[in-house]
């Protein structure tokens, strides 16, 4: 693509030519940028189509009847699910909800076990400006309040920290703060796990890595911890196939942050 003039003497070159001639100059520049970024679309796109082919449809963990995808754990016996986790159906399939009452405390996890996943959900509290839950990755079967895992914070203020919980070891943990939308409002979490290692983005933001995961593999869970929280759109992918794969870029949709 040729360069526009950057200087004085340059523009007067061509501004002391006709009229048309210099439209004309400006007209091509402008063609070849065009055909540049075409270009690059048409190179990039078979890419990306090859990429996706590699992994599953995003599977969404709120279709249907909750025992379907989950399993849940009380620290208080005898509770039910239901007890704990409710279902808000919404003819819109995107703004169906799970309510957590927040007590007793506890937690939901899946019914199947991850390595390698993409998940993303969104979530918010009502009113608490202190409000608390957490999602645990590589969540292990040792039925207990905090069990062996990974623990992505989404506690209000320091939402999209990392630590490990019970015996598990990773190269954190880390701290983030500020990450949070203001209370009542959606927020976005997205969660990819690749060969022992965790990225977390909180509202399109990146909040931080863990590597060397151990365990490096379980359940994914949400935890019940005393407040009252809303969660939606609850999307994990996996590899369609047991080779490696390449790390796709985070989704670029936007969050709606409103409470509708």
């Amino acid at each position: 693509m040729p360069n526009l003039p950057n200087n004085c003497s340059d523009w007067r070159v061509l501004t002391d030519a006709t009229p048309v001639r210099f439209a004309l100059v400006i007209c091509a520049a402008i063609l070849l940028q065009l055909a540049a970024v075409q270009a690059q679309s048409e190179t990039t796109a078979p890419a990306r189509e090859k990429q996706d082919a590699l992994w599953s449809e995003p599977q969404d963990l709120l279709e249907g009847e909750l025992e379907a995808h989950w399993k849940h754990f009380s620290s208080v016996d005898a509770t039910q699910l239901s007890d704990v986790w409710k279902r808000k159906a919404h003819d819109d399939k995107s703004k169906t909800e799970l309510i957590c009452t927040g007590t007793p405390r506890g937690y939901l996890y899946t019914n199947q076990q991850y390595t390698e996943f993409d998940f993303s959900f969104e979530w918010r509290y009502d009113s608490d400006p202190n409000g608390n839950s957490g999602v645990l990755v590589f969540t292990q079967h040792d039925q207990r309040l905090w069990p062996t895992s990974i623990q992505i914070q989404l506690h209000q203020p320091e939402a999209g920290s990392v630590f490990p919980s019970g015996v598990a070891e990773a190269d954190g943990p880390y701290k983030k703060e500020g990450l949070a939308n203001a209370v009542g409002e959606w927020n976005k979490c997205q969660l990819v796990s690749r060969s022992g290692r965790v990225v977390v983005h909180i509202n399109g933001e990146k909040a931080g890595e863990v590597n060397g995961c151990n365990p490096a593999s379980g359940r994914i869970a949400i935890q019940s911890e005393g407040s009252e929280v809303h969660f939606r759109r609850l999307m994990i992918r996996t590899p369609a196939a047991s080779t490696d794969v390449p790390e796709p870029p985070p989704a670029d949709e936007t969050v709606d942050s409103s409470s509708s």
